[in-house]
């Protein structure tokens, strides 16, 4: 590991995407243990508008998620409404018990967005 770090060090790279490039040198390096699990990714996000917040859910998340939107459920609560009730369709293909935590992390997401 240390060699291939040393091969990477202070070298000059280029990264693009979506037509926008960077460039510069590698001097920092994160270097965590490989971890293998086998339980699913899934894809919540919050999104703020005038009236409403609008909270997405899917349950095929993960870093493709741009090509799975086609599986991404939208729900909208008005900015005036302190409880939340997400739609249980959401939830159809999952565990209770993997419902319950799921639901509670969205809405502690929801109070600590708020809270900002």
């Amino acid at each position: 590991m240390q060699s291939r770090l040393a091969d990477h060090m202070s070298k000059q790279i280029s990264i693009s995407k979506h037509h926008i490039s960077i460039s510069g040198k590698l001097c920092q390096f994160i270097v965590e243990p490989y971890v293998s699990y086998k339980s699913s990714e899934y894809y919540v996000c919050i999104h703020a508008c005038d009236t409403y917040d609008q909270i997405s859910f899917s349950i095929a998340g993960g870093v493709d998620i741009e090509q799975q939107r086609d599986q991404v459920q939208a729900y909208k609560i008005s900015v005036l409404d302190d409880g939340l009730q997400l739609p249980l369709e959401w939830f159809e293909q999952l565990d209770p018990i993997l419902v319950a935590v799921i639901s509670n992390h969205i809405e502690s997401l929801l109070r600590f967005y708020r809270a900002r």
